[in-house]
């Protein structure tokens, strides 16, 4: 994906939540991290239904946009899966 005009990857972990990091330069080298947040900082995420997705984590810089480079419907189906599977551990089902 692409976030403020550089090339990244976007993790979305199911316990960690999820990671922006640089595209590393080489195999051998650590990707630099560029933010992390967990699951119960998401406050909201939409998408254009094309390739923009955009995260509101709460936090003073506002809301994270990214270019998927593709439709994001596939990756926001996984969000909402890890969070209702989450909710769902609790016990929070109605």
């Amino acid at each position: 994906c692409s976030w403020k005009g550089g090339g990244c990857q976007l993790k979305v972990h199911y316990e960690d939540g999820f990671t922006l990091s640089e595209l590393p330069i080489s195999e051998n080298e650590k990707p630099k991290i560029i933010w992390t947040y967990p699951y119960t900082q998401l406050r909201t995420s939409a998408d254009d239904g094309i390739r923009l997705l955009w995260l509101d984590f709460g936090a003073e810089d506002g809301e994270k946009e990214l270019d998927l480079h593709g439709c994001p419907k596939p990756l926001v189906f996984i969000i909402h899966t890890f969070l209702s599977a989450k909710i769902s551990r609790l016990g929070l089902v109605a």
